[in-house]
């Protein structure tokens, strides 16, 4: 019998006049699991990582913590997959049962803070018996005995203790297990932070392919609000996402579930800034790619392995990481332009101010603005900020402008347009404030969370620019940019 992954079924055969051992029949029980489990690790197969996906459903296993040092863990189910599993009669996709909860406390505080982790591996627990006669097989003699009759699937709980630094690293996941939590334990004293961390089973990563409907992007994180928002406090050289703000996202296409996590940025350079770049891993986990120090600095390119989240600007000689150095680059799921906008707004429709206060949401692009042959090359743009109610926001507002090709789409070639702020100020990096890779300016509006800039037409006459501006510090308060446009 295979234990391969290519050999999800079968059946025990018995021939006439065959003895049959306990250990047979106990493999054909086995066999039936190893049936269903492989035909369901390719049901829940991620395209992705070429495996069948390792995880728990829903909130199955979360760690909590109600304060100090004390851990809860839920009950629940997961699955794990052992690509070097051998046994021709046992699965290689685990059952992971926590039929009840586990409740545990940590290590003492010590001087230092440090990271623990909780794990789960698959594991089964006899848990019925009786007394019945059992004859033994070398002497005959048969004896009144206390047998084991029934075996499920259970698991093993592993709490490993990190070891204590002033930047303490996240110890390794035993071999077999699967890493639920990270667990920050503060030093002295006060109450652990649990992040959780489970990796998530969805049904349909090669069933169900991604977005649908006009306007969708296929990276992207869904909602509104703080969804994998990633932060600063500004205690150390860390950034994270909070521990309520773990969310689903769609990569590729494919649909999966990012965990708070909390990561350490690399140490700062003494002479040279730095702009590191923050993903979310297609597996759920945070990652945080360290730029190159550079006068001026650009950040890393996308390791193609997950969603980008945000940068963070690393100043030279820092040892801290404060929130205004974290912007957040987050692709929320867009709205389809036609949805929320007053009609098509082409070059014949626009004169000298003749769109003004046009209310559009953030992140989502205006459509066409013309820069033909017969006028300037020159297009300066105003905006005021408002809330959802329409009233004007009356304090400073970090955004992100981004310029796009007649198109729509980022990809386009940036180097094709130039964006000046004249009013409000340029926010990280100070220089140069068009990064080229991205075509992105971060700014800051005025204390009227008004500000204003010059689009050009670097080569002329492209036939259309799009202008898609985002409100980066108020991810949870929808806002409403009115924008005024004017040919210069």
């Amino acid at each position: 019998m295979g234990s391969t992954r290519q050999y999800p079924g079968g059946i025990r055969l018995a021939n006439e006049g065959e003895r049959l051992s306990f250990q047979d029949l106990i493999n054909l029980a086995n066999l039936g699991n190893r049936s269903a489990l492989h035909l369901l690790a390719e049901i829940l197969r991620d395209a992705l990582g070429s495996a069948p996906a390792s995880g728990f459903f829903g909130s199955s296993c979360k760690v909590t913590s109600s304060g100090g040092l004390n851990y809860s863990i839920a009950t629940g189910y997961g699955l794990y997959y052992d690509a070097a599993a051998t046994s021709d009669w046992l699965t290689h996709y685990s059952v992971i049962a926590n039929i009840a909860t586990v409740n545990g406390t940590h290590a003492a505080h010590e001087a230092n803070p440090r990271w623990d982790i909780i794990s789960l591996a698959p594991n089964t627990l006899d848990d019925e018996s009786e007394v019945d006669q059992v004859r033994d097989p070398a002497t005959g003699t048969i004896t009144p005995t206390t047998i084991y009759t029934r075996r499920r699937w259970h698991r093993t709980v592993t709490v490993t203790k990190g070891t204590a630094a002033a930047v303490p690293s996240v110890p390794a996941t035993p071999a077999g297990h699967i890493k639920i939590a990270e667990v920050w334990v503060p030093a002295t004293s006060g109450d652990v932070v649990v992040y959780d961390v489970r990796p998530r089973i969805m049904l349909g990563q090669d069933l169900a392919r991604g977005l649908a409907g006009p306007g969708a992007f296929a990276d992207c994180v869904p909602g509104t609000g703080d969804e994998l928002l990633v932060e600063a406090d500004g205690g150390g050289m860390y950034v994270f996402v909070d521990a309520a703000n773990g969310a689903e996202f769609f990569y590729e296409g494919y649909r999966y579930h990012g965990a708070p996590g909390r990561k350490a940025v690399t140490a700062s350079d003494a002479t040279h800034d730095r702009i590191d770049l923050v993903e979310m891993h297609y597996e759920g986990y945070l990652v945080v790619w360290a730029g190159t120090p550079a006068t001026p600095p650009a950040a890393p390119s996308p390791s193609g392995d997950g969603v980008v989240l945000a940068e963070v600007y690393v100043t030279a000689g820092a040892t801290v990481i404060n929130p205004v150095n974290v912007t957040d680059l987050r692709e929320r799921a867009p709205i389809a332009t036609q949805q929320i906008q007053d009609g098509a707004v082409t070059e014949d429709q626009i004169g000298n101010n003749e769109v003004t206060q046009r209310k559009m949401a953030v992140k989502i692009a205006i459509p066409d603005i013309s820069v033909g042959a017969e006028s300037s090359d020159v297009i300066s743009v105003g905006i005021q900020i408002r809330d959802a109610a329409g009233n004007a926001i009356a304090e400073v507002v970090r955004c992100r402008a981004r310029v796009l090709g007649a198109t729509g789409r980022p990809e386009d070639d940036p180097t094709e347009y130039t964006l000046a702020i004249t009013t409000g100020t340029t926010a990280l990096p100070t220089n140069p404030p068009m990064i080229a890779s991205y075509g992105v300016m971060v700014f800051d509006t005025t204390a009227d969370g008004e500000a204003a800039f010059d689009i050009t037409d670097v080569v002329g006459a492209q036939g259309g620019v799009w202008l898609l501006i985002e409100v980066l510090n108020r991810p949870g308060t929808p806002a409403i940019a009115d924008l005024g446009f004017d040919w210069s």
